[in-house]
């Protein structure tokens, strides 16, 4: 008789489950407090999220809507004010990409002043960014850059790092950009998506830390018509969902409704508002906020922060 078609993917959706349960369970055993949940510098956020605790976390939305940027906010926050050493693994952006964005965003000024036709560098500007070079050069943010990571040798990277650096927090950009050589190419990329975040769920409940994950959702027609883009994408947007849901445990998604012109690709304003969801695992809980974005700085804020900045 042959077995029912999802009975592998029930299978490994129990074996976790089981893990995670055995770990909290071990860690009271031995009287070993479990870490306290991280804080994404965002009051709300940390709310509805309950912080990031250890295990998987995913930051999901449609492309060109903020979610690397939404990260390097977080990782800004987790590494450089709570003193959490912290590692990213970018697949996208280079090294200096990154500390440039970072070193701009936490002086408020713009990242991309190459870009600007007219640009006035001030004294005060080169005293904030001293003093963001020097707090970034001395904390514990570490940052691995391939632009093709095999799963295995990210968990690889990762325990070193751990083991070396006692890092608390991983950062990975992104999801579908990850490979599982194991799999093989007639395993099909269902398999591969499987196989990566299972053991991105291991490694989080191993090193006993939050891993946030950057997810793309695709988009089914044109990315610049408004039509084709109907509200806030949801976790189950996400591609393969029924099949790795289980292994996430919260995901919050990203939408920002008038980023763009509706007959060009290009960016309406430097700032808009970003429509936040979050749900926690189980999936019955479900939560919104609105958020600011600045384009100019590279910056989310909460409403109220945005209130307090712009004035």
């Amino acid at each position: 008789m042959s077995q029912p078609k999802n009975e592998r993917f029930q299978n490994s959706d129990l074996k976790i489950a089981v893990e995670s349960v055995l770990h909290d369970y071990q860690a009271a055993m031995i009287d070993v407090p479990l870490p306290s949940p991280l804080s994404t510098g965002f009051a709300d956020l940390d709310q509805k999220l309950d912080g990031l605790r250890a295990g998987l976390h995913v930051l999901a939305g449609r492309s060109q809507m903020g979610k690397t940027t939404l990260m390097l906010n977080m990782v800004d926050h987790i590494c450089f004010e709570q003193k959490v050493p912290s590692l990213i693994f970018s697949m996208e952006l280079k090294v200096t990409e990154i500390v440039r964005r970072m070193l701009f965003s936490r002086s408020h000024l713009d990242p991309f002043y190459r870009d600007s036709k007219a640009h006035l560098v001030s004294k005060s500007d080169l005293s904030r960014l001293a003093e963001e070079v020097k707090k970034i050069a001395s904390s514990r943010l570490f940052i691995e850059e391939n632009m093709s990571f095999g799963i295995d040798d990210l968990v690889n990277t990762a325990k070193h790092h751990q083991r070396e650096n006692h890092i608390g927090f991983i950062a990975i950009d992104s999801l579908q950009l990850l490979r599982s050589p194991s799999c093989g190419c007639q395993s099909g990329p269902k398999a591969e998506i499987l196989d990566v975040v299972s053991k991105l769920k291991h490694l989080a409940l191993e090193l006993n830390l939050p891993i946030l994950l950057i997810v793309n959702i695709p988009r089914k027609s044109s990315p610049w018509r408004k039509e084709h883009v109907k509200g806030m994408p949801l976790a189950h947007h996400i591609k393969y969902h029924d099949t790795i849901d289980g292994y996430f445990d919260t995901i919050t998604s990203i939408y920002q409704p008038k980023y763009y012109t509706e007959d060009e690709g290009q960016f309406r304003a430097m700032q808009s508002l970003a429509k936040i969801s979050i749900c926690k695992s189980p999936r019955i809980s479900f939560h919104q906020t609105d958020f600011h974005f600045d384009k100019k700085i590279m910056r989310f804020f909460e409403m109220d922060e945005s209130e307090r900045y712009s004035s």
